[in-house]
């Protein structure tokens, strides 16, 4: 017996209204996304101490380093130069070819060479 719409315990009937809208699918997706979200990181005294003596050496230098950071529950990853410093704001001004990156103390993870 071939399967058509009204075939007991099938699915076909409702075959043609498959169909998701842009925006609920963006919602959805930011749903699942939302449930996967990080911490934000808690950094002891003596790693924010490491972090400090750490910039204080590669303010100015031409090398590159990776800056990893937490924005919005993930961590992410920037490559560049250390510019400034500034201490009443607390912000961190980074750079490479493509763009420039205000980041600030309280959301610094780590620092490395490239």
């Amino acid at each position: 017996m071939t399967e058509n719409k009204l075939t007991p315990g099938s699915n076909m009937r409702w075959e043609s209204s498959r169909m998701i809208l842009p925006e609920h699918r963006d919602a959805w997706n930011e749903r699942r996304a939302s449930g996967r979200r990080l911490p934000k990181p808690l950094l002891d005294e003596q790693r924010l101490e490491e972090l400090a003596w750490t910039l204080e050496q590669i303010i100015g230098t031409p090398q590159e380093y990776c800056f990893s950071y937490w924005e919005d529950g993930e961590y992410k990853l920037f490559s560049g130069r250390c510019q400034s410093v500034h201490p009443t704001r607390r912000l961190l001004h980074l750079t490479n070819e493509e763009e420039i990156l205000y980041i600030s103390f309280d959301v610094l993870v780590d620092i490395a060479e490239k």
